[in-house]
């Protein structure tokens, strides 16, 4: 460390070291020289250790806070209610009713103090309170539905792939471990990009290649001839296990230069093709955990 690094920089062992080669009968100068610190900083510390016992800065010294108690609480009261609030802003209104400027590394720091991190939201669809109690009936409906069951269903569903891909990222206020609590979480929106809406199915032994399953009609043959269907409720992804595979393809296709709707249809298909059966095996198997998380979230998203 160089010389004239100021005190309050200067760790409890280092002090104590001070300490202990004063009793040793060094001079200042010598102890300053072997730490690596100021002639006044290290007399400071010696000499508040001969005249108050102390080893620390006494509590209470150093520069005060430029936020009073109650704007931090107000700012901790305005993260609670939209954790998507920007330190930017909170700084802005902040100075609106305090009359003073705050920077926005200020807000900051009263957050992180708090206890809570800058974190990426997560993006889950929109779930309107009205479909909420949906996935938690389904749930409850089919939790005792043994593997065998799950092995013979067809998970089929629609996605729309975007050509510019998706809309950036947007970061939340969260403590450890809120990370699906709903304020927490980013509504998926639609975006006026050129896209290719595809339809696509799959089971436990693989995405399914039956030319009836990719006919032109697939539905109406899948409403005439499949003995029993599941009708999951809207806007749950987390309980139909093809949405894990759309998300593994959007992040593959992005890898690709899209040049227009034909090439992103070509790439589609061909990453499409390279799912491997243990993959959708293993979605498949994953089915009863994911109806016990819904029930132990009462409808609100899970970590799928």
């Amino acid at each position: 460390m160089e010389n004239g690094s100021s005190e309050r920089e200067t760790s409890t062992d280092v002090r104590k070291f001070i300490l202990r080669l004063f009793k040793k009968g060094k001079s200042y100068r010598e102890i300053a020289k072997i730490v690596g610190r100021s002639h006044s900083c290290v007399q400071k510390i010696i000499g508040r250790f001969k005249s108050d016992g102390l080893i620390e800065n006494k509590s209470g010294r150093g520069r005060k806070s430029i936020l009073s108690d109650v704007a931090k609480r107000k700012v901790l009261k305005d993260i609670e209610i939209d954790s998507k609030l920007r330190a930017v802003k909170l700084a802005a209104e902040t100075f609106r009713i305090m009359g003073r400027s705050v920077s926005a590394e200020t807000v900051r720091n009263v957050i992180r103090h708090a206890g809570y991190s800058s974190r990426v939201a997560r993006r889950k669809p929109f779930i309107s309170l009205q479909n909420q109690k949906k996935p938690l009936e389904f749930a409850k409906t089919h939790q005792l539905k043994t593997d065998n069951f799950w092995k013979k269903v067809i998970f089929s569903d629609e996605s729309k792939f975007n050509i510019c891909g998706n809309d950036g990222r947007r970061t939340v206020w969260r403590k450890p471990n809120t990370a699906l609590d709903p304020k927490n979480l980013r509504p998926t929106v639609k975006h006026g990009c050129g896209s290719v809406m595809v339809w696509g199915c799959m089971a436990s032994n693989g995405q399914d290649n039956d030319p009836k399953h990719t006919a032109r009609n697939v539905k109406m043959w899948c409403l005439f001839h499949c003995k029993q269907q599941l009708h999951p409720p809207p806007q749950s992804p987390d309980m139909n296990v093809i949405e894990n595979l759309w998300a593994t393809l959007e992040t593959t296709v992005q890898k690709h230069q899209i040049r227009n709707k034909a090439h992103l249809k070509q790439v589609l298909q061909e990453e499409w093709d390279k799912t491997s059966p243990d993959t959708t095996k293993k979605l498949v198997e994953s089915v009863p955990r994911r109806l016990e998380d819904i029930i132990k979230a009462k409808g609100h998203a899970t970590k799928y």
